[in-house]
């Protein structure tokens, strides 16, 4: 799994329509080496980002180990959480 966020504000910031947009976080997993593209709502992406945060603190790498993702039904959306499967 990985995550690469890159002068997404400076592209941001020069957009017309910029009012009408929402922002997302891409994210690109391979699960048995087919790609998948997540795009991530503001709940679920920032849930990602205090996931690869906490990961980050506890020295490990995210594409060392397995991961859990969850979809919690929001009623007529879904927010998705991120969990490792590391021992």
């Amino acid at each position: 799994m990985g995550s690469k966020v890159k002068g997404g504000e400076r592209l941001r910031r020069n957009c017309r329509t910029k009012a009408q947009c929402t922002s997302q976080l891409r994210l690109d997993l391979f699960i048995d080496n087919q790609p998948f593209r997540l795009l991530l709502a503001y709940t679920s992406a920032k849930a990602f980002l205090l996931y690869e945060a906490d990961l980050g603190q506890r020295g490990i790498a995210y594409e060392d180990i397995m991961h859990c993702i969850s979809v919690i039904n929001r009623g007529s959306w879904g927010e998705l959480r991120f969990c490792s499967l590391h021992a």
